[in-house]
């Protein structure tokens, strides 16, 4: 394996690993790319590319900072699981390193492989956030008109009221775990609409597979805090709404505020096909890296790659505008 820069000289040979865009945008004095080779035999085989930014930027408080955001992360399928990928992460991390870049984040338009992308990243200390993502308040006798809401739930939920504080705390530590969830949700059932919100278990098991917890937030409004399934079932959550909707309905009136604020592609994906009309459309999920919190010590030597890949890369830029 050979993990190299990027430059003129190679870029044609990793050309078909990126999309046109990202292979255009090599050209700018900000982009960046890493390439990976496998070796077979005495053939060198392009199977890799990271390709990144870095600018200048300032934090909230003012403060000047250095970010890196990877724009493109491949793997040629046939040759992944041969730590190529850990390769270009570890000489990433060199040039963050080297470079003084503080922060990164990863916004890969990659949605058929999110789940797996994200996993990896988060085993190199990258945490998970979500952008882009539907904020829709509609009247609760609105809501209870649409047609998809009409059917009686199939699926039998159980008001929040009825479910014991252990299993309640067990199934929202997981839900927890997932991308998108708010870390700072009320963990007592007493905090939310307890007759509104609900859940649904399997048969003769104590066990929650999915959740719809709602708050009264004032002025008349109900918000909407959690609608996730531990499984993919969508089917659930549906039933979920039908249910709810019916206990609202009689204690709320019907020109009642529900807030529903979408932060996984699955609900939002649920709300886009209800109101097909709302902005925005898309929740894309952002791993980002502070060093905060997940450093670790590593070995002297300890599979990193010395290349100056940074130095040889604005050596290779400053040649580029000179020319």
């Amino acid at each position: 394996m050979i993990i190299t820069g990027v430059n003129e000289a190679n870029q044609s040979a990793f050309e078909r690993l990126m999309p046109e865009e990202q292979f255009l945008s090599l050209r700018y004095p900000s982009v960046f790319a890493l390439g990976a080779i496998w070796e077979e035999g005495e053939e060198k085989i392009p199977a890799g590319t990271l390709v990144f930014s870095v600018d200048e930027g300032t934090t909230d408080e003012g403060e000047e900072m250095i970010t890196a955001r990877i724009l493109w992360f491949f793997i040629s399928p046939e040759y992944r699981r041969r730590n190529l990928a850990d390769g270009l992460m570890e000489q990433f991390f060199d040039v963050m390193d080297e470079s003084g870049v503080e922060y990164a984040v990863c916004d890969v338009p990659m949605p058929e492989e999110y789940n797996l992308l994200c996993a990896y990243l988060e085993a190199w200390g990258f945490r998970i956030g979500l952008i882009d993502k539907y904020d829709l308040t509609v009247e609760l006798g609105d809501l209870f008109r649409k047609k998809e809401f009409q059917k009686e739930p199939a699926a039998v939920p159980t008001p929040l009221k009825d479910v014991s504080q252990d299993d309640f705390s067990r199934f929202l530590k997981s839900a927890l775990e997932l991308p998108g969830v708010w870390q700072d949700l009320p963990l007592l059932t007493q905090e939310y609409e307890t007759s509104v919100s609900c859940v649904y278990t399997e048969k003769n098991r104590s066990k929650i597979e999915s959740a719809l917890l709602v708050q009264y937030v004032g002025n008349d409004t109900l918000e909407v805090v959690l609608l996730r399934s531990l499984s993919n079932r969508p089917a659930l959550l549906i039933d979920l709404i039908r249910y709810a909707l019916r206990a609202a309905k009689k204690i709320y009136t019907a020109d009642t505020n529900v807030r529903v604020v979408c932060r996984s592609e699955a609900t939002a994906a649920l709300v886009g096909g209800i109101f097909p009309d709302a902005e925005p459309l898309l929740v894309r999920r952002c791993c980002y890296y502070s060093g905060e919190d997940t450093e670790a010590e590593e070995e002297e030597g300890g599979g990193r790659n010395n290349l100056c890949v940074m130095d040889r890369i604005w050596r290779q830029e400053g040649s580029r505008e000179a020319s």
